[in-house]
């Protein structure tokens, strides 16, 4: 079970991808300072259970942003897509933000 934690509560929560921080070195300064950050790569990880704890963290720790950092690759579509079925689940009013990076290290889309 996901218990409330005094660091998660209010703050805003990065989902990185695992291989992204490889890839684009700005993601400390632009998107996790200040941030609460988890990491996942939805290929190679058991996700079996993330959209329920995902779903928990935001709904307990009244969390305001989700930021959701991938790379282009098909594979990292699954991130995006647990972030959601969790935001759905939580029924928290986090607002979700997708950051899809190259794998040349620049920000494709920001939405």
């Amino acid at each position: 079970a996901v218990v409330k934690q005094v660091y998660l509560h209010g703050s805003e929560l990065v989902v990185l991808s695992t291989c992204s921080p490889v890839a684009f070195p700005d993601v400390q300064w632009r998107y996790i300072r200040g941030r609460s950050v988890v990491v996942a790569c939805p290929k190679l990880d058991r996700t079996d259970g993330y959209v329920e704890k995902l779903a928990a963290i935001f709904k307990q720790n009244n969390t305001p942003n989700v930021y959701v950092v991938r790379m282009e690759v098909p594979c990292c579509g699954g991130l995006s897509a647990l972030v959601r079925q969790a935001l759905a689940l939580s029924g928290a009013p986090a607002r979700l933000h997708e950051i899809m990076v190259s794998l040349e290290g620049q920000v494709l889309q920001e939405s």
